[in-house]
């Protein structure tokens, strides 16, 4: 609803001498309304704004605008009644600022309305010098005051739609910050529960590591004096029978021993220095070759970047990897070994390629899975473990870990650890 103490506010005060302006304005522009109506049209809709809001607009429809307009121009002026003009004008220029036009481009219209006017009143009143300067007159009075009233109408419209806008920014803001501080208060109670299960899983799994040991160490023990007190006097069947539990056991050991290594690399406190890791992985190979024939192994490093990082965890990542490609490249006549580097942005990327048996790459979500094996236990011997402790290390170091392979062609191993 419009404010009516706008309306009011906006009544012009016109003098004797106005009103007769005004009336000389309103006679000539009921007899020129549509031929001047027409011509601006033109002009307009040249205008790269305006031409747009008129073509969606008909003839027709301007026509009947204008007689609207000409009908309050006409009951302010002859009757002295301004509010329905007023109130039209206010629509206008709130019209205006809802749409997003500028308030220049009104301007422009007006000053090409002033021209078409003084020319429609040129040919009119062709040297009646007091006629023209009286409907001039009249004509820019209330040209001044239709501008005054949009101009106040448009710029109140304006200022509502800003701060209605600001306030659905803040609201927005708002909804924004209170979604982050639940988001954030959801993460820390999940990221809480999720700590508390890992280290209760970790602690299980340490307790239970343990607690399998004695067991089978009685089973161990107990299976080799029978082999020893009994020897020579088991048949083949008894004979195979103890040497699987023997064997077993010897498995379920080693595995317990993964395990354990597993649980104890997400406690054990970090500690980060700069080291060699080129050092690393000659020791690294160093180790591994006492139990391996040299001879059918070709290793080739390049120069790798030194990084900072908990050296003994790394020293295990190394190892598993190295022991990895020489044992998945077994079956090769060479095994063929490179160690190299990438960079990026944040991250030194290592790299461990080999010319083994590969695996097919639909299985890759699997390989860093603990006790998750790509290949027979009749293969290639493993506990599934190693490459979970990988995944751990490099990700307590906040890196990742993953692989490239192709069935019979190798594997590339790739790791990252932060500049």
């Amino acid at each position: 609803m419009l404010n009516s103490n706008l309306i009011r506010g906006l009544r012009p005060k016109l003098s004797p001498s106005d009103l007769a302006a005004l009336k000389s304005f309103l006679d000539f522009n009921k007899k020129h309304s549509l031929a001047i109506s027409e011509a601006l049209r033109n002009v307009l809709l040249e205008h790269p704004k305006f031409g747009q809001i008129l073509k969606l607009q008909s003839q027709e429809d301007q026509v009947k605008e204008n007689q609207i307009s000409l009908q309050l121009q006409e009951e302010a002026i002859e009757k002295g009644n301004w509010d329905p003009y007023t109130e039209h004008l206010i629509e206008q220029g709130s019209t205006y600022a809802q749409m997003g036009l500028a308030f220049n481009d009104w301007f422009t219209v007006i000053a090409k309305y002033r021209e078409l006017m003084q020319l429609f009143i040129g040919k009119e009143m062709n040297n009646n010098f007091d006629k023209v300067a009286r409907l001039w007159d009249g004509t820019n009075k209330l040209i001044d005051y239709a501008m005054s009233v949009i101009s106040e109408a448009y710029f109140l419209e304006k200022n509502k739609l800003i701060a209605e806008e600001q306030q659905k920014k803040d609201e927005a803001i708002l909804q924004l910050n209170e979604l982050n501080n639940t988001l954030e208060k959801r993460v820390q109670e999940r990221t809480a529960n999720l700590k508390a299960a890992n280290d209760e899983l970790e602690s299980f799994s340490y307790s239970v590591s343990h607690d399998l040991r004695t067991p089978l160490r009685a089973i161990d023990g107990f299976s080799k004096v029978l082999v020893k007190n009994f020897d020579g006097q088991l048949n083949d069947t008894q004979a195979y029978y103890l040497g699987v539990i023997v064997e077993s056991v010897g498995k379920m050991s080693r595995l317990i021993d993964d395990l354990l290594s597993f649980s104890k690399m997400g406690r054990i406190k970090k500690s980060e220095l700069k080291f060699s890791l080129e050092e690393l992985i000659q020791e690294g190979f160093k180790e591994l070759m006492q139990s391996i024939n040299p001879e059918r192994v070709e290793i080739s490093v390049n120069p790798l970047p030194d990084i900072c990082a908990d050296r003994g965890m790394i020293k295990h990542v190394v190892n598993n990897l190295l022991s990895n490609a020489v044992k998945f490249s077994s079956t090769r006549e060479k095994t063929k070994i490179e160690i190299g580097s990438l960079s990026d942005t944040d991250n030194h990327i290592f790299y461990v390629r080999d010319n083994g048996v590969g695996f097919d790459m639909q299985y890759a979500h699997k390989l860093f899975g603990i006790f998750q094996r790509l290949h027979a236990e009749d293969e290639f011997e493993g506990t599934g473990v190693g490459l979970a402790i990988v995944k751990r290390i490099i990700q307590r170091h906040g890196g990742e870990v993953w692989a490239e392979s192709e069935i019979e062609r190798g594997t590339t191993m790739y790791f990252s650890i932060p500049k």
